[in-house]
């Protein structure tokens, strides 16, 4: 069951991953540009990885592509996680798709055995 939930969720928790590791590069570069402090790259890391969940730990920015991606990282994250949950929750609630799914992770944990 693991497994299928990895599968479902995988794809989206990936997504959101790389999204984090492009923003925080890409503030790294944005404040180099403009001249400020750049900070390292693990707090800055964890910086975006708290605006995810509408927690910023830092001031705002003052350049424009900083700015941009501070106020896309708590939108992507809805997008992003939300749409991993709702695929799961939706496949585990209705009646017409929960046999299927029933049936696929038993296949996958019985694959190999002998009956």
């Amino acid at each position: 069951m693991g497994l299928y939930i990895l599968r479902r969720i995988g794809p989206p928790i990936v997504a959101t991953t790389v999204y984090i590791t492009i923003a925080a590069f890409l503030l790294r570069w944005d404040y180099g540009r403009m001249g400020e402090a750049v900070p390292p790259f693990g707090p800055l890391l964890y910086s975006v990885f708290r605006q995810l969940f509408f927690e910023p730990a830092e001031a705002f920015p003052v350049t424009t592509v900083a700015r941009v991606v501070v106020l896309l990282t708590p939108i992507m994250s809805v997008v992003l996680i939300a749409q991993g949950i709702i695929k799961v929750a939706a496949s585990f609630l209705d009646p017409a798709s929960r046999r299927e799914v029933w049936t696929t992770i038993m296949s996958d944990l019985m694959r190999g055995h002998v009956v």
